[in-house]
């Protein structure tokens, strides 16, 4: 008896599996039969004048989730920088529904289905609404059409549904907006479908939320949709409508006389989402509106007063903060274009391109030069720092890079400046780590002002080391240690404020440590400092990376293996930063065109270029300029930004209009480092600009390699 009772219920449950069975194959079957009779092709289908819209919607949507990447153990699955989460399709149709039925269920069967499809609807609409801002922002989307038809494509490759838009829809950005659409495939549709339900109302509730709040988003004007034949309940098409609130019943009822859509009483089970209530809404806040009229009158008067002394306010700050910065403009050109020359000459004088000198005369020239450069650098820090004080005057270029090989760089750039031996500062890195994600002139920067710091306090006997280590996460961590002398516990506490210094007999400004931290915040990254006294110094900071990192990416030998080897180059990395061998024929000839105003620094550069073989041609200003070029056919313009009357910019734009110097390359002159300058050099056709004061090296490398191109 008990057998006969196992093997009955066993043949139960196989009954229900292949019943189960059964209907997912009539579903897929329906799914492609459905697919076939819309005349759906590719993912979206829409009448003949919007094609070549959705073609460009199909090209930058498809674009955007080929960039994913799932990590189940961070729980991340990420598409194009924005993390997504999957929902099972059934639980977010039937299955919720059904719970939110029964827990209105002692209010009767009729105002819980209202309340189930009201609240599925309303909460579909505002992901639409919110997916639509998102997604437009990130792709720089802005016409109305162009808003919309991403969102179709979206639908697509996010698991709703397909959609075929038909001939009748007139999408425009007011009252007359109406689509008339199929959505092929719904996930709602299949989720009723596959459990073998026959419901006596459309069942594509978030479908038709979702796609009208993505209307309502990239058309600015309050709309809804309705489901008006649903597969779920046997029709052929999953079929709506959509338009304003107010005119969707008169769309409705023209269709339904012109045969289009099915007749629809209140007992059909065929509902506007949300209208009749959203009526009632609109009459209800209309009256609190009349009432509120009042007192928003009343406060009218106190907000103008207010309004009028803020607008004073912002005036007088804006006028301040160009005050200032006409200021700091000035500073940066008065301390920066006479360092110029001064470097220029010493320069000059200690090459002997002016003469014989004696050793006295020549040490004397070498504490010069070594005065003038601090100096030179004490200003940059200067304007650095108050560029970094102030985001609007700079931004960030977020990008890939070798963090790996920036800090062996810099290191090597360490080694040249100051004669370190190879052992004294050295690299710990582990071999295989992704690109880093940040800016990396920034971090190069950072890295140079941590290493300078470690240098400078801890002097030469200091031993540094700047190690690169995985950190929690798709992180890599950034120390540079050394073991000199350390700070106090009061010292660490202000160590990266500006203008702070461990003593009064400290050179520099004490701002090192207060730029790394300004541009590591640029960065979305923070400076950490530990410190003893006696027990040295470690700054660190941390950085993404493009991927997840994995154990594969940690050698065991790699940091041993990269020491040696970069040791063993350190000779070479010297040799090749050393100058270049400067002969007086290293410009064979060629012609530059030398615009600048300050007669000092004309008189350098063009004795500079001229003692080491080129052709130069100076001139004061912009017009001076324009007519010469006429018959000096110049292979380089070497042009100052601030010129009286026509600046340096204007002047290489009317260049660059003329045909025949078109591709003559330029590079802009100035003493102003701010990024908004160089990009606005690049922009009027610069190859790049040369930042006062300028080392005599540097101005003839830029100048031969600029002539060569």
């Amino acid at each position: 008896m008990s057998d006969n009772r196992n093997n009955r219920e066993k043949l139960e449950a196989e009954l229900e599996r292949l019943r189960h069975r059964i209907v997912e194959v009539k579903t897929t079957l329906d799914d492609l039969q459905a697919r076939s009779e819309s005349g759906v092709k590719d993912i979206v289908a829409v009448p003949e004048p919007l094609e070549e819209t959705f073609a460009r919607a199909k090209a930058y949507v498809a674009d955007y989730f080929n960039a994913r990447w799932e990590d189940p153990h961070s729980a991340r699955i990420s598409v194009s920088g924005e993390r997504y989460i999957l929902i099972r399709a059934a639980s977010m149709s039937i299955e919720f529904f059904d719970l939110v039925r029964n827990l209105y269920r002692d209010r009767g069967s009729t105002e819980a289905h209202a309340v189930a499809k009201s609240f599925l609807f309303d909460v579909a609409h505002a992901l639409g609404k919110a997916d639509a801002a998102a997604f437009h922002e990130r792709m720089g989307v802005v016409d109305p059409l162009e808003k919309l038809s991403a969102g179709p494509v979206h639908f697509a490759y996010t698991g709703w549904a397909l959609v075929v838009i038909h001939p009748e829809s007139t999408p425009s950005p007011d009252e007359d907006f109406f689509l008339f659409f199929d959505h092929p495939n719904t996930f709602e549709a299949e989720a009723w479908l596959r459990r073998g339900d026959n419901p006596d109302f459309a069942v594509c509730v978030m479908n038709a939320g979702y796609s009208s709040g993505w209307c309502e988003q990239s058309y600015g004007v309050p709309l809804v949709a309705t489901e008006i034949t649903c597969r779920a309940k046997g029709d052929k098409h999953c079929r709506f409508i959509m338009a304003p609130p107010s005119r969707i019943e008169d769309h409705l009822k023209r269709m339904h006389a012109a045969g289009q859509v099915p007749a629809h009483a209140r007992d059909d089970r065929l509902e506007v989402p949300e209208f009749f209530q959203r009526k009632r809404l609109e009459d209800d806040l209309r009256r609190a509106h009349d009432d509120l009229e009042v007192r928003v009158t009343e406060r009218t008067a106190e907000l103008e007063l207010r309004n009028t002394e803020l607008r004073a306010v912002n005036e007088r700050l804006a006028e301040l903060h160009r005050a200032r910065e006409e200021f700091l403009a000035m500073i940066s050109h008065e301390l920066r274009t006479p360092l110029v020359t001064g470097l220029g000459y010493v320069e000059l004088l200690l090459r002997g391109k002016l003469g014989t000198v004696s050793e006295e005369t020549t040490a004397g020239m070498q504490v010069a030069l070594r005065n003038l450069k601090r100096l030179a650098e004490l200003v940059d820090e200067i304007l650095r720092y108050h560029q970094l004080s102030h985001p609007d005057n700079h931004s960030v270029m977020v990008a890939t890079f070798d963090l790996a090989q920036l800090c062996y760089e810099c290191v090597d750039d360490l080694r040249v400046r100051t004669g370190r031996g190879a052992t004294s500062v050295m690299v710990e890195a582990a071999d295989g780590l992704p690109p880093a994600l940040a800016d990396a002139n920034m971090i190069r920067q950072v890295l140079g002002n941590l290493l300078n710091n470690a240098d400078h306090h801890g002097g030469a006997d200091t031993n540094i080391t700047v190690r690169l280590v995985r950190a929690q996460g798709a992180q890599a961590r950034v120390e540079v240690s050394d073991d000199g002398a350390g700070m106090s516990p009061e010292m660490l506490l202000q160590a990266t404020e500006p203008f702070v210094r461990s003593g009064k007999r400290e050179r520099g400004l004490g701002l090192g440590l207060a730029i790394a931290r300004s541009l590591l915040a640029a960065n979305d990254s923070e400076l950490e400092l530990e410190s003893r006294e006696g027990a040295g110094t470690t700054a660190s900071f941390t950085l993404p990376l493009l991927t997840p990192i994995s154990n594969e990416h940690e050698a065991v030998g790699g940091p041993r293996k990269r020491r040696q080897a970069q040791a063993a180059q350190t000779s070479q990395s010297a040799q090749a930063v050393q100058p270049p061998q400067a002969g007086p024929n290293m410009g064979q000839g060629a012609r530059v065109l030398v615009v600048e105003d300050d007669e000092d620094t004309r008189s350098f550069v063009n004795l500079a270029l001229d003692h080491h073989g080129f052709e130069v041609l100076a001139v004061a200003s912009a017009e001076d300029g324009l007519k010469k070029l006429q018959n000096f056919r110049a292979d380089l313009l070497l042009v100052d930004l601030g010129l009286p009357g026509m600046d340096g910019l204007e002047l290489i734009r009317r260049v660059k209009a003329l045909p025949e110097h078109l591709s003559t390359p330029a590079l802009l002159f100035t003493a102003r480092a701010e990024d908004s300058i160089g990009r606005e050099a690049l922009a009027a056709g610069c190859l790049g600009t040369l930042v006062k004061p300028v080392a005599l090296k540097d101005l003839l490398e830029r100048v031969q390699k600029a002539v060569r191109q």
